[in-house]
């Protein structure tokens, strides 16, 4: 998956701003803002290192034991959070989820 929104399209670069959490294309337009320190930055963070599993986020998201339909609503709010900050960022394919843009952090 590494990163692709569909197999025939190549991911945009988009930079992260980490002091403003803008996210940036190339042409220098801003696509949304997620603060870094956040959820949903935790969560875009994560998915920049390697795509993963709802498991393996939930673990390092919420490394604390909760119930789990507790644990299913949040997680599933989270994604729908940052795909509304920045459309559709976060894909799910393969079992697994991962970005459809290639994003770089940028200090």
């Amino acid at each position: 998956m590494a990163g692709r929104k569909n197999e025939d399209t190549e991911p945009q670069l988009m930079l992260w701003f980490s002091k403003t959490g803008h996210l940036l294309d190339e042409k220098k337009r801003i696509h949304g803002q997620i603060k870094v320190g956040s959820f949903e930055g935790r969560l875009v963070q994560l998915l920049i290192e390697q795509s993963l599993s709802k498991t393996e986020l939930c673990e390092r998201l919420w490394p604390n034991e909760i119930p789990s339909d507790l644990l299913r609503t949040r997680f599933h709010s989270l994604i729908k959070r940052v795909n509304y900050k920045v459309r559709d960022l976060i894909i799910y394919k393969d079992e697994v989820y991962g970005l459809s843009q290639d994003v770089r952090m940028k200090n």
